[in-house]
């Protein structure tokens, strides 16, 4: 039977990455943390808000992307 040294194997830190919040620019209107934000100004959010918030058209990207 073979087995692994411990050092051998990857060790949690480096294959779970953290998720970052992201700047993004609203292009319409948008409720965000129970407050009504107007267009064009920018919030932080995680990366699944972001993506939700593309599909509704609300943002372009990430800040350094639009």
């Amino acid at each position: 039977m073979t087995t692994k040294k411990n050092s051998e194997q990857p060790s949690r830190e480096a294959v779970v990455e953290k998720p970052s919040r992201e700047a993004v620019v609203l292009l319409k209107e948008h409720e965000h943390a129970g407050k009504l934000r107007a267009a064009g100004e920018t919030i932080n959010v995680w990366p699944h808000q972001k993506a939700w918030l593309i599909q509704l058209g609300k943002v372009a990207g990430t800040v350094k992307e639009a």
